[in-house]
């Protein structure tokens, strides 16, 4: 996985963030992210074992900040088990959401971000974000993960 990141003025800041928050929600797939940011974010993210992982163009403003909670990572793994989504979906999830600087562990503080980023929340996560996850991934290890939170 690799982060290419290049700062560019951007069209309306409160549009991106929102558009990021809907995909931290579930609201939009990461194609969708991809074609609403269309000149601010270029990825790849193919085959199906997703082991090519990259953000080739992040034109967007650093300040942005969003704080990543359990509901966010609870909801995704409910879609997953109502077969909404994939495995493959909720991997490229988790691994957008890891590899980017937007998304952060709740807190108000450097110390108490740092405290959650060490929790079970972002422990899934990266264990989600990790391309065999797609392999392994199943009903049992979803709803193991949704216990834990």
């Amino acid at each position: 996985m690799s982060t290419i990141n290049s700062q560019a003025p951007s069209s309306n800041d409160s549009e991106i963030k929102q558009i990021l928050i809907n995909f931290l929600e579930g609201r939009c797939s990461l194609m969708d992210l991809q074609r609403r940011l269309k000149g601010n974010l270029r990825i790849i993210f193919n085959n199906k074992t997703g082991s090519t992982r990259e953000i080739r163009v992040l034109n967007m403003p650093e300040e942005i900040e969003i704080q990543v909670n359990t509901k966010h990572l609870t909801h995704m793994l409910k879609e997953y088990l109502d077969k909404k989504i994939t495995e493959k979906d909720i991997s490229d999830w988790a691994a957008f959401v890891f590899m980017t600087s937007y998304y952060l562990p709740k807190g108000t503080t450097e110390e108490e971000r740092w405290q959650n980023g060490e929790g079970v929340l972002w422990d899934v996560i990266q264990k989600l974000a990790n391309p065999s996850s797609i392999l392994l991934l199943n009903n049992k290890i979803a709803q193991n993960y949704l216990s834990l939170l």
